[in-house]
């Protein structure tokens, strides 16, 4: 509750990608790029994981699309693609 109002807009920017980093001049070419990242890191889940989204994608691309941007995910994981331990437990 201590937050202003500045404060809490900035944190839902971030947490919800809404903006682009600073450092990321954000065009078609770094876009496409980094979704090309992205797909490789998909690449590199657990056969289950890997599965599992890819059939979501195939049986509701809309919805996958709009609950899980790959470009506001980018934006909100500063441009990191990498497979990090946190999305892979339970496997």
């Amino acid at each position: 509750m201590a937050l202003t109002e500045e404060m809490r807009q900035e944190i839902h920017k971030d947490l919800y990608g809404v903006q682009q980093p600073e450092e990321w001049e954000e065009s078609a070419e770094v876009n496409e790029e980094m979704l090309q990242l992205l797909e490789e890191a998909i690449e590199q889940l657990p056969d289950r994981q890997k599965k599992e989204y890819c059939l979501a994608r195939k049986l509701v691309p809309k919805l996958v699309q709009n609950e899980s941007d790959p470009i506001k995910f980018l934006r909100c994981e500063k441009l990191d693609c990498k497979v990090k331990s946190s999305y892979i437990k339970g496997t």
